[in-house]
């Protein structure tokens, strides 16, 4: 006897034009986010592909990331993903670098960020 395979209905305030648009990242953010650490290094173009392919392999490691998360979420019989999911799916894909610096982000209030980004931006004086 074959199993039956039922899909779940698309939501109705989502039209097909609309649903591969929810996959991307806004470009505008992606190309802003590249240039500003690239601007570290002094003035440097980056071109629409370039842009395209950070943007799709931002995508893609979301999805991993997030994917990872929820297995975690899951072995713990719990339907909501937490911090603690997400850093533990970070040490699991093997990008556990990463998890100290968020984890610093996280605690930082963010009316504070603006403030600790100006003073980075001041020259240091070594004297």
């Amino acid at each position: 006897m074959a199993e039956e395979i039922t899909t779940a209905p698309e939501p109705k305030n989502v039209s097909e034009k609309d649903s591969g648009a929810v996959e991307e990242l806004p470009k505008s953010i992606v190309r802003r986010l590249v240039k500003e650490k690239l601007s570290e290094h002094g003035e440097i173009s980056v071109l629409r592909e370039a842009v395209e392919a950070f943007s799709e392999s931002s995508r893609i490691f979301i999805h991993y990331l997030s994917a990872a998360a929820n297995d975690i979420c899951k072995e713990s019989n719990r339907q909501t993903i937490n911090a603690e999911d997400v850093f533990k799916a970070l040490e699991d894909i093997e990008f556990s670098e990463f998890v100290g610096p968020l984890r610093a982000s996280l605690e930082v209030p963010e009316s504070s960020l603006s403030v600790i980004y100006l003073k980075l931006q001041e020259p240091m004086n070594f004297l």
